[in-house]
């Protein structure tokens, strides 16, 4: 028997049907509604990325541009400080911001970036430093006053906290020796000094309460000095020729530059700016430079105005004033290795190990 509309079985079979048609419908608008969102009529989106919208920014955080001119939310800021614990202040124009670093660690109250330590505690397991967070205690040597805890092993600057840097060290001296090494180096984060590279003002520190600038050297590599007035507030191997980004006066390398190409006298910084010698470090200044291996054994006295050695068996070299060359004919010197030509500074009777350090 039909039911009244036109349909066999009872209420279930009626309901299925409904259902069923009911879904139909459906599939038949959502088609329906496709075909109109693809339709050439319609149109595309705008390429690119999306604009920044400082309203949908979490706390804290502005609308800022990349290098590529793309906007996003960032923390802005003026010095590393200003930025959480595991990011740093990244020198950018027009608006400098946070950026993650590359091995967040977990905060610790102590024994972390900078924090003070006894060399005498030694490199690692230092009992100041943090060792379960992967800090070891950085020293020049075994009686370093201004030893801290830092990272070793870094391969980058964003590897480091703000206000380090990623830098090549020796390996010796340290906190467990004064010995030093020769050829053999170690990365370690630095913190950013007088002639450290950097990227702008807020990577270069407060010395004496005055902020050191970001400059350029005469290779158009980026390094940190101090303001100067005259030459005599600079150190004993550099001039107050430098100048900053807003035209004021730095000290600058009589180098030239920080580090240079790795040849007789050239600046360094270790020993890996030197393949054919070492970074000598100066008898009477910070100055540091590369020496060159001898193409013979040293075997005339150390005096260089008594060495006939030196022109046969040293590089040829363009002189400086005041500068000439010596070989190191004795073995056992802790600074510089045997049968290495290096420069000799003279002044009154005597002469001193430098390159560029202006004695008085």
């Amino acid at each position: 028997m039909m039911n009244p509309i036109g349909m066999q079985g009872g209420p279930d079979s009626m309901k299925h049907h409904f259902l069923r048609l009911a879904r139909l419908l459906v599939a038949g608008l959502v088609a329906a509604a496709g075909a109109v969102a693809c339709s050439s009529t319609t149109t595309a989106p705008p390429a690119g990325p999306a604009a920044c919208d400082p309203t949908q920014c979490a706390p804290k955080n502005e609308c800022i541009p990349d290098a590529a001119g793309v906007a996003a939310c960032r923390i802005g800021c003026l010095t590393h400080a200003d930025c959480p614990f595991n990011t740093q202040c990244l020198t950018s124009a027009p608006r400098n911001y946070c950026v993650k670093q590359n091995l967040p660690v977990e905060q610790k109250p102590s024994g972390q970036w900078g924090y003070p330590c006894l060399p005498s505690g030694g490199r690692d397991n230092n009992p100041a430093c943090s060792a379960e967070t992967g800090f070891a205690c950085y020293a020049a040597g075994t009686t370093d006053a201004l030893a801290y805890c830092t990272q070793y092993d870094c391969t980058v600057d964003l590897d480091c906290a703000g206000g380090f840097y990623c830098g090549t060290i020796n390996t010796a001296p340290n906190a467990k020796t004064d010995k030093r090494t020769i050829g053999s180096t170690r990365s370690v984060c630095l913190k950013h000094s007088y002639c450290s590279p950097c990227a702008g003002d807020i990577d270069c520190p407060v010395v004496d309460g005055q902020q050191m600038r970001c400059t350029t050297d005469n290779a158009g590599g980026r390094y940190c000095s101090n303001p100067c007035t005259s030459t005599t507030n600079c150190r004993l191997d550099a001039a107050c020729n430098g100048v900053a980004d807003d035209g004021s006066k730095v000290c600058k390398p009589r180098a030239g530059a920080c580090t240079g190409d790795g040849t007789i006298c050239a600046p360094c910084r270790s020993d890996a700016d030197c393949p054919s010698g070492a970074c000598i470090k100066a008898g009477y200044s910070p100055e540091r430079f590369c020496s060159v291996k001898s193409t013979s054994p040293c075997t005339a006295p150390d005096d260089p105005k008594t060495s006939s050695f030196v022109k046969g068996s040293c590089p040829a070299f363009t002189a400086v004033k005041g500068v000439t060359l010596g070989c190191q004919g004795r073995a056992g010197d802790d600074n510089i290795p045997k049968d290495q030509c290096i420069g000799f500074i003279e002044f009154g009777d005597s002469g001193d190990i430098a390159c560029y350090t202006l004695h008085p």
